[in-house]
């Protein structure tokens, strides 16, 4: 076998172990991702707040962080500021 032969083979097998390290390196940590204190806006009465609070609150604790709006264009301002 040439010495060419040989280094291409090298290259295949090495390709052949790194690529899927490289892919589960990638694909792990996204794969348990959970959301961490993400901030939601909620247009409606305090009860509909309330309630969507606790929703979320029951499917994932301690993740969301609810806040009630009274209008949606006070929503929006506060999506533009990046409050939530």
């Amino acid at each position: 076998m040439s010495q060419t032969a040989k280094k291409l083979g090298a290259v295949i097998v090495g390709l052949a172990l790194v690529i899927p390290l490289v892919l589960v390196m990638f694909i792990s940590p996204a794969s348990r991702a959970t959301p961490h204190a993400v901030p939601i806006g909620v247009v409606g009465p305090k009860a509909a707040v309330d309630q969507m609070a606790a929703m979320l609150e029951q499917r994932q604790p301690g993740e969301f962080e609810v806040t009630g709006f009274a209008t949606s264009e006070d929503l929006q301002d506060a999506a533009r500021n990046r409050e939530v």
